[in-house]
């Protein structure tokens, strides 16, 4: 539910901003602001309304149409492919953005807990439903990478930021409810007691693993299932990066 928090502030806070800029433009250019705001592009009048033409294709808040976000698969890596992504680190109440780089090595699906559930957090498997280590209600998926900092200041990386994300109907995003479940540093490191926290020091290397549970109601929505390496990321398909699960990802698009 945190992430549901986030997002549910994060509108809030483009609600109010888009509210502001009616006091001072045309109904057409609300529009087009408002889209900038989730795009953060330049959109044309034209391609507002291709956009939000399909009412499947936008929702209404406070009487504002918010476009759904769509999957982008030009956005897809490969597997062992190394990539940039950006980062906000923060500083003595500052904030800079950054680029860690990321080397995704292993992406799957399992019926099975491959460590003790007392390793995975309590949260993270809540709606899980297991016999023995078998998971009776979904599937169990992991995420195998490398980070390295190759900045010249120690990085707080957290690992919620990796997530799964699905696509639905008209390729829209699917956000999975559930929360991270396992971290392989989880309680064997103490950082301001953030069990998802882990400091990468300059020029280190660290090899990472997450894992989350995702219910059988989750997937049968979905048509398409990604690893999402920009998962903190949820109000915009910009610098968005995806990596595909071998026998699961379609890495096309499907109207």
């Amino acid at each position: 539910m945190k992430k549901l928090r986030k997002q549910i502030l994060c509108w809030g806070f483009i609600i109010i901003l888009v509210g502001n800029c009616f006091a001072c433009s045309t109904v057409k250019e609300e529009a087009r602001s408002q889209t900038n705001s989730l795009h953060g592009s330049d959109v044309s009048e034209t391609a507002m309304t291709e956009e939000t033409e399909n009412p499947d294709d936008y929702y209404i808040v406070q009487g504002h149409k918010i476009p759904i976000l769509k999957m982008d698969y030009s956005a897809i890596k490969q597997l062992q492919e190394s990539c940039y992504f950006d980062w906000i680190q923060e500083k003595d109440g500052t904030f800079r953005q950054i680029k860690l780089k990321l080397s995704v090595k292993k992406v799957y699906l399992t019926n099975e807990i491959e460590e003790n559930k007392d390793e995975w957090d309590e949260i993270g498997l809540e709606d899980a439903q297991f016999n023995g280590n078998t998971c009776t209600n979904g599937k169990i998926a992991y995420a195998d990478f490398q980070l390295e900092n190759e900045e010249a200041e120690t990085v707080d990386f957290y690992a919620t930021s990796i997530g799964f994300i699905g696509v639905g109907e008209r390729n829209h995003l699917v956000d999975m409810a559930s929360e991270i479940g396992y971290f392989n540093y989880m309680g064997t490191i103490d950082n301001d007691h953030n069990a998802f926290l882990l400091k990468i020091e300059p020029g280190e290397k660290k090899d990472i693993r997450v894992g989350y549970f995702i219910a059988d109601d989750f997937l049968d929505e979905c048509k398409d299932l990604y690893l999402d390496a920009t998962n903190s990321n949820t109000t915009n398909n910009e610098n968005k990066i995806y990596y595909p699960i071998p026998g699961v990802s379609k890495e096309k698009g499907e109207n």
